[in-house]
């Protein structure tokens, strides 16, 4: 391996020379009058900036060198930086601004690997006209395989740059957002250190994880161990707007899957794809990011711990259900919120508790039950600031926990950094879960994308995109809210077609090659149901068109190459509302949807006479078929005694884009754009409960002699987590008394988490602890539904304390860390 020298860099020593240290020399030079002095200044900064320049013009020639394929390098001398936005600029994932220090000298490429470049090592690559002469649309892997056969040719290790490293050179010694100042260069000239192209041409790999950053001060760092995207720099993801100054910032960090790229020629097996590198203008993924090189030995640096998300935390894998649920010849009835609300989620929430990232406004929403009693809810997630097309969307998940009334805290995940994440769908596959969903402002984005886990969301598998075995029609990047197997096996995915159009997309093999089934349905954001012949395919078309005022209705018998379209019995809808439909264990059909066009207009509305029995007003239905489709018996949607903040019922005047589900214990769920979780059965759908809202809101009473304890343990042997359930009085199963979760530890266990509950509610003292036995949170939860909740600093001290009433946040007092970290 060829060893790197020294390298003594013009202009990284710049700041050592400030004309400041002059008055502090030996001597205290001293001026008799202003004119003397600004004299001085003037002739010794003269004097100095030519000395530099010549020097760099010397040394940066002494210090580059051109490998055999062409590639020039430049060198990097240690030193140390704040990396990070400063003066509030940036994205959340930009701060806190830390001090880090590179401790080695490397080579970086001058420039980005141009297409030619990366066809000595794949001859097949033709590169994208958009961005010639530099390779993009390549992979992560692609980048690193590259770097592997470099290193090899040359005899030397090539790598790509760690973000660190590559900010840290982009910079060439400046604090502001480029290199060159408050504004970037009008063309691709070289930063102080000989680095081109860092504010233009396209966007770079680097070799980290994308994770969030320390407070702390860093030696080489390398990120986290472990992340679902990887860092990208110099540019955003945005078809439209990666190329601004904003994303191409020295410390903007944008993140995706380390698999995005165009689709492969052959799969690994060897099997033809239909899809290939190629100019075409309608292939998948065909975005601008390629790569840069470093020359220099891997960092010494171990990588951050890696930090799951909420909804990842303390899962049990135990399907431990007692009870069958309410009585299901009763009607029952319940509502309450997913989200935390009644706050400024960037300028409160991020500093009480709630995960940076996370974002006050919610839509587009799905939902399933999991193999161990858990719900999992997701969102699109956003700053009600901007628009849904913002490349700052991510999704967010959220957890309620089997036997808990309450949902937990949500997560901003998943989430690719600098690109807009919508339409979520969750899929429990007979125990594996399935999480799909859309980016449709990335440069001819997939139809979609997704990740598996088989441990009740503990664990998520990489993240995928689709091959496809043949050319595919239009579509647009959004899934809807459908999902389902044939009685065959094969899996179908409902997706957007073009303008009023929904489509399904189908895999044969688990998700390994997918198809394009052909067909499209009348209506954007359809749901659609398997019937009860498991051949017949029904979908209600969502909006954007109606048939005579009405929604329309789709039929498929040929697993939807076909559909015959007519009009249903439901009313349009248009922006900003979906239906849901889906099979209950009855063998009934459940519809969810809202009674007419959000407009509120009377123009295009059906008469009451046609529309199904039941329909009294605007707002937010559910419907019963029992004759697959043909006739519904709908119901309106009530707050059930769900107050708002004025002290009124709840008014459910929309669901929004609706997604319904249903839970072993034979209950329907509905999550609504408003961030409602309704919970019902089929008999208040029928018989109503005599009032605005059924018993099931009063606190629930554990039936005496019913209440269990269960264990699980790690791996190593260690216990994992204690609790203890019972049955409630209306016949669920309820957690009931002390809940304690440990870490996995090599020696005595170390508490995680530990809980009180009383009939599903927390109550009392709640207590979160980092790995090394830290507090991290505290919340004590009040008799009158109002709960204290406190967050600590590594040396015990509060950093903020915020009160609660339920969901609704009330007031917070900010302790002695809540400013930005002021790093000198």
């Amino acid at each position: 391996m060829k060893s790197l020298v020294s390298l003594i860099v013009p202009g990284h020593k710049l700041r050592s020379y400030r004309i400041a240290n002059v008055r502090k020399s030996p001597g205290r030079i001293i001026f008799e009058d202003w004119l003397v002095k600004q004299r001085f200044l003037l002739a010794f900064t003269v004097i100095l900036a030519c000395t530099l320049a010549a020097a760099q013009s010397e040394d940066t020639s002494a210090k580059a060198f051109t490998n055999s394929t062409g590639m020039r390098f430049v060198g990097i001398e240690p030193g140390t930086f704040l990396m990070g936005s400063e003066n509030g600029e940036g994205d959340w994932d930009e701060k806190p601004v830390h001090k880090v220090t590179i401790t080695q000298p490397f080579y970086i490429s001058e420039s980005e690997v141009t297409a030619e470049q990366f066809r000595l090592f794949r001859p097949e690559y033709p590169g994208h006209e958009d961005f010639n002469p530099y390779a993009s649309g390549l992979s992560w892997h692609d980048a690193t395989a590259f770097c592997r056969w470099l290193s090899e040719k040359e005899d030397t290790l090539y790598r790509l740059p760690t973000e660190a490293e590559w900010e840290y050179a982009a910079r060439a010694g400046k604090r502001t957002a480029f290199w060159s100042g408050d504004r970037p260069t009008p063309t691709p000239a070289s930063n102080l250190w000989g680095l081109r192209n860092i504010h233009k041409g396209p966007p770079e790999w680097c070799l980290d994880w994308h994770g969030p950053y320390p407070r702390q001060p860093q030696l080489d760092p390398v990120g986290p161990e472990y992340g679902w995207c990887k860092v990208v720099r110099g540019g955003g993801l945005d078809a439209f707007r990666w190329d601004e100054p904003y994303y191409r910032r020295c410390a903007n960090r944008a993140a995706i899957a380390p698999t995005f790229a165009p689709p492969p020629a052959k799969m690994p097996d060897g099997m033809e794809t239909r899809w290939i590198y190629r100019r075409d203008s309608d292939m998948p993924s065909r975005h601008p990011v390629g790569l840069r090189v470093v020359m220099a030995p891997m960092p010494k640096t171990a990588p951050l711990p890696f930090e799951p998300p909420a909804l990842m935390r303390c899962v049990k894998q135990t399907a431990a259900k007692g009870g069958q649920g309410p009585d299901s010849g009763k009607p029952y009835y319940r509502v309450r919120r997913l989200f935390p609300h009644g706050l400024d989620m960037m300028n409160v929430g991020w500093k009480i508790g709630l995960e940076p990232g996370l974002y006050s406004y919610h839509h587009n929403s799905a939902l399933a039950e999991l193999p161990n009693g858990d719900m999992l809810a997701f969102y699109y997630n956003r700053d009600p600031r901007v628009g849904e097309r913002e490349p700052s969307l991510s999704i967010a998940g959220i957890r309620r926990r089997y036997g808990a009334e309450q949902w937990d805290e949500p997560s901003p995940w998943p989430d690719f950094l600098d690109a807009n994440d919508e339409a979520p769908i969750i899929w429990n596959d007979s125990g594996m879960l399935w999480v799909f969903w859309g980016c449709p402002r990335i440069k001819k984005s997939y139809p979609f994308q997704w990740t598996t886990s088989t441990d009740n969301g503990a664990t998520w598998s990489p993240i995928r995109f689709p091959v496809f075995k043949s050319v595919i029609g239009p579509y647009s990047s959004q899934p809807i809210n459908s999902v389902f197997r044939g009685p065959d096996g094969i899996i179908y995915l409902a997706v957007d077609g073009k303008a009023a159009t929904s489509e399904l997309f189908a895999s044969a093999d688990n998700g390994r090659t997918w198809f394009d089934t052909a067909g499209r349905t009348l209506g954007r954001h359809s749901s659609f149901v398997l019937l009860d012949d498991n051949r017949t395919i029904l979908a209600y078309g969502g909006k954007n068109i109606d048939i005579d005022g009405f929604m329309p209705k789709n039929i498929s018998t040929d697993w939807g190459r076909t559909w015959h379209v007519s009009a249903s019995c439901f009313s349009r809808l248009g922006g900003g509302q979906r239906p849901s439909l889906i099979k209950l264990a009855s063998g009934r059909l459940l519809y969810a949807g809202d009674l007419r066009h959000r407009t509120g207009t009377s123009d295009g509305f059906p008469p009451a006479d046609k529309l199904p029995k039941g329909y009294i007003d605007r707002g937010g239905y559910v419907g019963l078929s029992n004759d697959n489709g043909e006739s519904w018996f709908v119901r309106k949607l009530t707050g059930g005694g769900l107050l708002e903040d004025d002290g009124n019922e709840a008014d459910v005047k929309s669901v929004g884009y609706v997604t319904a589900s249903r839970s072993t214990d034979r209950l329907i769920h509905i999550v609504t754009t408003t961030e409602l979780h309704i919970t019902l059965n089929e008999s208040w759908i029928l018989h109503g409960c005599g009032g605005r809202a059924s018993a099931s809101m009063q606190p629930a009473e554990i039936v005496p002699g019913s209440v269990k304890q269960y264990r699980e343990y790690h791996e190593n042997g260690q216990l994992k987590v204690v609790w203890s359930a019972g049955i409630g009085a209306d016949g669920r199963y309820l957690l009931h008394g002390t809940e304690t979760w440990y870490y996995e530890n090599p020696g005595e266990p170390r508490k995680h988490w530990e809980v009180e509950y009383k009939a599903g509610r927390k109550a009392g003292a709640e207590t979160f602890w980092s790995p090394l036995g830290v507090v991290r949170w505290k919340r004590q939860h009040n008799d009158d539904g109002t709960s204290t909740w406190a967050i600590y600093d590594g040396q015990g001290k509060i950093k903020a304390e915020s009160v609660w009433r339920g969901k609704k946040f009330i007031r917070c007092k900010l302790g002695h860390a809540q400013s930005e970290d002021k790093v000198q």
